[in-house]
């Protein structure tokens, strides 16, 4: 029995010389695969099983085994020779998608998104860090984590200014956050508004965020990482990882 796929390849796990374990995120979920022979420098398909290579597969199917059958490269979505801090992002945010705990309903959205974060880190007109944020703040909203920043959760009274919660996803205004002693950034007026249309804006629309000054990017990176820290059980490890590769060219 034969199937085909279409899918962003997120690992390729090596089991001989020649042979791999490829694994890939579809529009229906997680996929994985053996792949014989398709490491050897003579086969043609092998750019197509390269890490973030969308690509069509057939598979072949025996009860619970998929074996791949063929290949077609679709398109490279990080090219060669992309810089160290895009590839480390690239490979923190394929992480996340791997790692994520989503159902098949969200598999549709979270492949996109991944393609879309992809596809504008290899362009390099967006900071990486950025890419970072973005994609961790609309995973999070894919899986139903929205930050509520209209309201303040402690008076109810309409939110512009104060504190984020990064564990509770919430803000308190300046009155009520005084006594607060957890973990918190800072949101000034603009970056509250900012974040409120930030979740209305299409994937591709909320890549090309800009901000005032770097105070409020870093506001916003600082944001987007606690938070998908405090509600995603994969992302410390994660984000552990890659800082780990950061620092080694620092």
């Amino acid at each position: 029995m034969y199937r085909n796929i279409q899918g962003i390849v997120l690992k390729r796990t090596r089991f001989s010389e020649s042979s791999a374990y490829i694994t890939v995120i579809t529009e229906n979920g997680i996929e994985k695969f053996s792949a014989k022979g398709i490491l050897s420098p003579k086969n043609k398909n092998r750019s197509a099983v390269s890490l973030f290579a969308l690509s069509e597969f057939v598979l072949t199917e025996k009860g619970d085994v998929s074996t791949l059958s063929s290949t077609t490269l679709i398109k490279s979505l990080i090219r060669p020779g992309i810089d160290f801090e895009a590839l480390a992002v690239a490979n923190y945010i394929a992480s996340l998608a791997h790692d994520t705990d989503f159902t098949e309903e969200d598999a549709p959205a979270i492949y996109k998104l991944l393609g879309v974060a992809l596809n504008i880190l290899d362009k390099k007109e967006t900071s990486p860090v950025i890419i970072k944020a973005v994609f961790e703040l609309r995973l999070m909203a894919e899986l139903g984590f929205f930050p509520d920043v209209k309201y303040c959760s402690k008076c109810h009274k309409p939110f512009e200014e104060g504190v984020f919660l990064s564990f509770e996803g919430s803000v308190l205004c300046p009155a009520c956050e005084v006594f607060y002693e957890g973990k918190k950034v800072t949101l000034t007026p603009s970056l509250t508004s900012a974040l409120t249309t930030f979740f209305s804006l299409s994937n591709a629309h909320a890549f090309g965020i800009r901000f005032a000054n770097s105070e409020q990017q870093n506001a916003f990176i600082t944001l987007a990482e606690e938070f998908s820290v405090s509600h995603l059980d994969c992302a410390l490890s994660a984000l552990t990882y890659y800082k780990k590769n950061l620092a080694g060219v620092q």
